[in-house]
């Protein structure tokens, strides 16, 4: 099995059928198939075999797009770098896994170069235990961890949730995240597959995300929160902004209930919820009809995914109850590469343990309400970033909320949180607030902010926010 095998055969059934959308023009599925030919046999004259890994490290989706395609044909397994990665952090991941080659911007990356390119005899190395995609944590919490998923565990993610998020000759993917990421890469592999046509935004200015995809006719989108924000930041008064698309899909953090209503408003009624995990992948999947009518539910588990969730001691905890959530699929990753304790901690059993905080309903839909790592002990209280947020949220002038601790030598972690406004509120109003739903468990300070600081996956930057605030004192 090689991932491309789909993919392929697309371009032999419909050669001319459009494949990428950028803002330069179209690649059909025979160009796009010789631009990856041309670039495989490239990296295989440089000494690129099946089984290696790869670095990529370039300055366009397009090219990554087109390198990423030529190193799964070779077998030869791709370690994703992004601007967002630091030059040290970067030597010592290539370090770490013993990268032999990295791609560059010497591959082709202008559309009409790659139009122009010759095609080579480069079959797919077949063979599911080789290597695809090496995958990292978000690195917010010290090094990052690493792990590979082969062929065979990148084609069962192909399929994951196939049945929730159909994907089809008519899908026209954006995602609006760097396609540097994990889940990107696969959503582009995935409408390839399916004979789809990857959108690609190189080159769109900020305000100007609406009208770009209108004109690539993107009918799903994919991303974070914070892609989120910036589309109805662009949008302004056009209500709905996105009438043609029938997907927007938002992951990678906690996604607010304000936010959700917000979206389904402005932007588009048809949002779905995914929660996923870096080492296992998509859990679960909420429709637009189950997001609406349950607020804060990360929907229902996807096809292929067996879930538990445990109190501390790793007894099942009932419907209703919150609980550490351990998840196993054909597609988890087997470890991390080169931290045997590690992974014998997390990796037990068949299962990854995991530390996010979960809820079954009685209806079998889960909610996710943070980690359990981020808990704040304050005072001998334990207190999750999640109550806090949601708290801050039920305020009519907040638009954005992420807690945190900060360091205390007597008292534990003091409870603090940074909110983002829609409209003017003082912090003394937003602790009575705050009091009122929680109590003790409320924050001591809030900050004010325009924006949450956050890392290139979307995620809040949570340790910069506590430096700030311990810096206020």
């Amino acid at each position: 099995m090689n991932v491309v095998q789909p993919i392929l055969a697309q371009a032999r059934a419909a050669p001319g059928a459009p494949a990428v959308f950028t803002s330069e023009g179209t690649l059909s599925r025979a160009e796009l198939e010789r631009a990856v030919r041309w670039t495989a046999a490239e990296l295989r004259r440089e000494g690129v075999r099946a089984g290696d890994l790869a670095g990529i490290a370039v300055a366009s989706q397009l090219q990554h797009l087109v390198a990423a395609l030529a190193l799964a044909r070779l077998g030869a397994g791709q370690v994703p770098f992004g601007p967002g990665d630091g030059p040290l952090e970067r030597r010592e991941i290539v370090r770490r896994l013993g990268v032999g080659t990295t791609v560059g911007d010497a591959v082709p990356g202008g559309l009409h170069e790659l139009k122009a390119l010759k095609a080579e005899s480069i079959e797919p190395e077949s063979g599911g235990a080789l290597p695809f995609l090496v995958v990292r944590s978000s690195g917010t919490t010290g090094t990052p961890k690493l792990g590979l998923f082969t062929h065979d565990k990148a084609a069962h993610h192909l399929l994951a949730y196939a049945e929730m998020l159909p994907y089809g000759a008519h899908t026209r993917i954006l995602s609006m995240a760097r396609i540097s990421f994990p889940g990107p890469i696969l959503h582009a592999f995935r409408c390839l597959a399916s004979g789809g046509c990857v959108v690609l935004p190189d080159g769109v200015k900020v305000g100007e995300e609406i009208e770009f995809i209108d004109a690539s006719g993107a009918n799903n989108l994919a991303g974070a929160p914070v892609h989120a924000a910036a589309l109805l930041e662009a949008a302004g008064d056009r209500v709905p902004a996105l009438p043609g698309v029938e997907v927007l899909r938002l992951s990678t953090a906690l996604v607010p209930e304000a936010l959700r209503r917000e979206v389904r408003a402005r932007l588009t009624p048809n949002l779905y919820i995914l929660y996923g995990i870096t080492e296992i992948g998509a859990i679960s999947v909420a429709s637009p009809a189950l997001a609406e009518r349950l607020p804060g539910t990360v929907g229902t588990v996807v096809r292929g995914m067996e879930i538990e969730i445990a109190d501390s001691e790793g007894r099942p905890v009932p419907p209703g109850e919150r609980g550490l959530l351990r998840a196993r699929s054909a597609g988890m990753i087997d470890g991390y590469i080169g931290q045997p304790e590690e992974s014998a901690r997390v990796f037990r059993g068949g299962w990854f343990h995991s530390s996010d905080l979960v809820e079954r309903t009685a209806e079998g839909a889960l909610v996710h309400h943070g980690r359990a790592d981020d808990v704040m002990i304050y005072d001998g209280i334990n207190i999750y970033p999640s109550e806090i947020e949601s708290a801050l949220l039920r305020h009519p002038a907040v638009g954005e909320a992420a807690a945190f601790g900060v360091p205390s030598r007597s008292r534990g972690e003091v409870p603090a949180a940074a909110v983002v406004l829609r409209s003017p509120a003082s912090e003394a109003q937003l602790l009575k607030h705050s009091r009122d739903w929680l109590g003790a468990r409320a924050p001591v300070r809030v900050l004010v902010v325009k924006e949450l600081p956050r890392n290139a996956a979307g995620k809040v930057l949570r340790r910069e926010l506590a430096a700030r605030a311990r810096a206020k004192t």
